[in-house]
Formats: structure tokens, sequence, C-alpha cells
């Protein structure tokens, strides 16, 4: 099956985008200035801070019933 002719067609089959949206998204951005861009916080990566453990349920690994069932 040649890639034009599959079923999924919409999902830009490994061809990625078309060329004509492109195209069309970079003359939109021309029209428009281009907004400042935001200074976002990013917190570093050295500080360490204390886990909230105050909501923490804490539950045994396994429970062992105290009578057995037979089977």
């Amino acid at each position: 099956m040649s890639k034009g002719r599959v079923w999924n067609k919409g999902k830009h089959n490994g061809r990625g985008l078309s060329k004509k949206n492109i195209a069309a998204e970079v003359t939109d951005n021309k029209s428009q200035p281009a907004p400042a861009p935001e200074e976002s916080f990013i917190p570093r990566i050295d500080t360490v801070k204390p886990m909230n453990r105050s909501n923490w349920v804490t539950r045994p690994a396994r429970v062992v019933p105290k009578e057995p069932e037979n089977k």
C-alpha cells in the first residue's frame, strides 16, 4: 500500500504537515507583531523543599489472614 492511499490519511502518514499549511501560518505570523516572551520562574534544581507528609496514609505491605480459608 502506497503512502498516499491509506485509511488514516488525516494522521499525516509519516509525511508531516503539508507545505501549504506551513506557508499560511508563516504569513499570518508576519502580519502580527511577535509577543514579548514571558519570563517563567523556574526554581533551581539544587534547592530541595521538605515534602508534605501530613496527609500520608501508611498501610501494611501484606495482610496475612488470621484464619486461612480452606480450599
